[in-house]
């Protein structure tokens, strides 16, 4: 029995969008912040604000993957922690990110920059924090060490390939 054939589909599909959301977001972001692509509907940030900004992002996105191992190993599993992640902070993260971008999207004519924080520097980070995480080591769990030691290579080169392709093709559409 091949492990891809069921539960790894998933976790391969949900990398790769995870992969293209952050490249996504990350390469559009300086222009976003600035005011590069919608002069009337941004933070107006200057280019140092929107560096340290970014930065912030991205710190808490790589420090959560120790929180998140602690949960998954001592608490919850990393089953759950997975679905926790991704349905509470991966996914509502990149729908706020995505809605405060629409120009006069809520019921306020003024930018909603709270919004924006809460999706960039809480929930977004933990997502893809918990993504880097657990996807790639949940799905070799599935195999089992001995019988399957071939599948788990051929697994592993092709969840790398599948990160690299998330990551172009988000870097490339942004």
């Amino acid at each position: 029995e091949n492990p891809l054939t069921h539960s790894i589909r998933f976790i391969l599909f949900l990398d790769f969008m995870e992969r293209f959301a952050f490249n996504g977001v990350i390469f559009t972001m300086p222009g976003y912040l600035t005011g590069y692509y919608e002069p009337y509907w941004n933070p107006n940030y200057a280019p140092f604000q929107a560096n340290t900004y970014i930065a912030t992002f991205q710190g808490i996105g790589f420090v959560t993957p120790f929180i998140v191992a602690f949960i998954a190993d001592c608490l919850i599993g990393d089953y759950w922690t997975i679905n926790m992640f991704t349905s509470l902070c991966l996914i509502p993260g990149i729908l706020l990110i995505a809605i405060s971008s629409i120009p006069y999207s809520g019921e306020s004519v003024d930018f909603p920059l709270d919004q924006l924080k809460l999706g960039t520097h809480i929930l977004f980070p933990l997502g893809f924090g918990a993504a880097k995480t657990l996807y790639g080591v949940y799905a070799a769990k599935q195999y089992d060490p001995i019988n399957h030691t071939d599948q788990i290579e051929r697994f592993f080169i092709l969840f790398t390939g599948i990160e690299f392709i998330g990551s172009f093709l988000g870097a490339l559409v942004s």
